[in-house]
């Protein structure tokens, strides 16, 4: 479906969203990169469908849509 549109990079953000919601700074620290990093990563990924944004009490929280998961499943 996307196999194209995504590296592994992008498949380390969608394998560390698994089961999981995370802010942009643990996102960060979970892939081992830095902030500007992981939103680059997170914008390109909510473009696409595969992760959503839900700002929370002035958090930004990524979890995995559905296309995500799907995605997953194909890619990794």
């Amino acid at each position: 479906m996307l196999r194209g549109e995504l590296d592994e990079r992008d498949l380390r953000v969608l394998k560390a969203l698994r089961g999981r919601a995370l802010t942009i700074s643990g996102l960060a620290r979970d892939l081992g990169v830095s902030k500007s990093v992981a939103w680059r990563r997170v914008r390109k990924l909510v473009a696409l469908g595969l992760v959503r944004r839900s700002d929370v009490e002035g958090r930004t929280y990524v979890t995995l849509t559905k296309s995500g998961e799907e995605a997953l499943k194909e890619g990794g």
